[in-house]
């Protein structure tokens, strides 16, 4: 074959091979250019094919870290509701027990508010809120990592502010049940000093247990916002402290502030001596 096409090239004028070389030569060349061009065509089809499967899952990530995030809100709504519920009836009972033993015998008499019914039930309604917040930090570590600091914080924080709940409870069932026994409840005698120490400290305790419950479901929502939001809105949220209400301003009267004083610093001088 090839003896042919040297013996056709040959026959061939040199005004005839110059142009069939150049005709060559040329759709060598275009041959050439077209195949790196539909190289670089596959190139960018390639590339913004990449492009468009990494934007299109950015979006899908930040779609479910809102979904999440959502999630997550709702459940530390709920928990943060219910823990304030707990905590503001508390305060109430703690509130008209030192008035009634500060104002016993005069005309500004008063009874206990609440009543074990419903301590009982938002006891466990906030037990209950607190069992999303578990679920939700077992099952979204794999796309907020950080998550995972926060399991330990609220078991430690829940273990603490279960048996001050249920001890509240307990001793605020047996005042109750000694006021509900009087047909006049203006025959009810308030506990004594000692008494009412003791369920002044016991809501104290409770108080502060659920004061650090409330500062791990802050901090908590805090840093989901920063892990699941931070990316959509460019910015993170820098570090921040609950902000807690002086119960002071509850209590009605010089006298009850005074109790107050004298059972705080009884307080803390034996958590001086523990230490």
């Amino acid at each position: 074959m090839w003896e042919g096409i040297d013996a056709w090239w040959k026959a061939l004028t040199p005004p005839v091979q110059a142009a069939v070389a150049g005709g060559l030569i040329t759709g060598i060349v275009t041959l050439f250019t077209a195949t790196v061009s539909v190289g670089v065509v596959m190139y960018q089809l390639r590339k913004q094919r990449q492009i468009a499967d990494r934007s299109a899952r950015r979006t899908e990530n930040l779609k479910l870290k809102k979904e999440i995030y959502l999630e997550i809100l709702k459940a530390t709504t709920d928990a943060w509701a219910k823990r304030r519920n707990m905590l503001e009836a508390a305060n109430l009972f703690k509130k008209t027990m030192i008035e009634a033993f500060v104002y016993q015998g005069t005309m500004r008499f008063h009874l206990p508010a609440g009543n074990f019914k419903d301590f009982l039930r938002m006891s466990t309604e906030r037990i209950e809120t607190g069992m999303p917040l578990i679920r939700l930090v077992e099952h979204w570590e794999i796309v907020a990592p950080s998550i995972s600091k926060h399991r330990e914080a609220l078991r430690d924080v829940m273990m603490e502010a279960d048996p001050a709940q249920g001890l509240f409870i307990l001793k605020s069932a047996l005042t109750l049940h000694r006021l509900e026994e009087k047909e006049d409840r203006r025959r009810w005698e308030p506990p004594s000093r000692e008494e009412l120490e003791d369920i002044y400290n016991t809501i104290r305790d409770l108080e502060e247990a659920l004061n650090r419950y409330g500062d791990w479901i802050f901090s908590f929502e805090r840093d989901m916002q920063n892990a699941l939001l931070g990316e959509l809105f460019d910015r993170k949220l820098g570090e921040a402290k609950m902000l807690r209400y002086d119960t002071k301003w509850l209590l009605d009267g010089f006298g009850a502030e005074a109790l107050v004083e004298e059972f705080e610093a009884a307080r803390k001088k034996k958590a001086e001596q523990v230490a």
